[in-house]
């Protein structure tokens, strides 16, 4: 079992029990989530059944119209009726596929070829001088493409471990000495990301 201490030590999982907070209510709201949270996922896992069914059904009459009408339905809605009430729902086609074959088996007017010119990085980093000179020199480029070709891109960002170094005591790109910074400020700036998950109760 991890120690449990009041503040946080670098490595060591930390249990608190909040002195300034309601035991009992916390203890409630914790409960009440994870049984929340195991009905919804109950639900979840009943819902996503229906769907596939109905998804199944739709695609499947998908498939008749097309046949029959010999033209792309793109949405369809399917009904039942059940005294005076319908339930319908319905189905959208969408241009985006999931092919991995060769192609040896799709009609070659549902193919369409087309070329990518790509550059390796690191030759192109390695030599970007030369290269750069070379395109300079040439009749064959025009001026316009000349200075379009290679393009330099400078990107500022926060480093990965940023978030475990904000112990900092002063201001380092002004070296101002007098400034100091709390790490609740610095997270106030940086605005990490959380999560909150692995709920539990014993």
């Amino acid at each position: 079992m991890a120690k449990k201490v009041n503040e946080k030590q670098l490595g060591e999982e930390v249990i608190i029990r909040p002195p300034h907070i309601n035991q009992e209510k916390l203890f409630n709201d914790i409960s009440e989530y994870i049984d929340k949270e195991k009905e919804l996922s109950k639900l979840t896992e009943e819902v996503n059944e229906y769907k596939d069914t109905l998804k199944t059904i739709g695609i499947d009459e998908f498939k008749r119209i097309y046949d029959i009408k010999r033209k792309n339905p793109a949405t369809i809605t399917i009904e039942a009726v059940k005294s005076d009430k319908t339930a319908s729902f319905m189905l959208v086609s969408k241009a985006q596929y999931g092919y991995k074959g060769n192609f040896t088996d799709i009609p070659t007017i549902l193919i369409e070829e087309s070329t990518k010119f790509e550059a390796d990085t690191k030759l192109v980093e390695q030599y970007y001088d030369v290269l750069v000179e070379m395109i300079k020199k040439s009749d064959v480029i025009s001026d316009l493409h000349k200075n379009a070709i290679f393009k330099k891109t400078k990107t500022v960002s926060l480093k990965k471990d940023s978030i475990s170094n904000l112990n900092i005591e002063t201001d380092t790109l002004t070296e101002n000495v007098d400034t100091k910074y709390k790490p609740s400020d610095l997270l106030d700036i940086i605005k990490p990301v959380y999560s909150v998950m692995n709920f539990n109760l014993d």
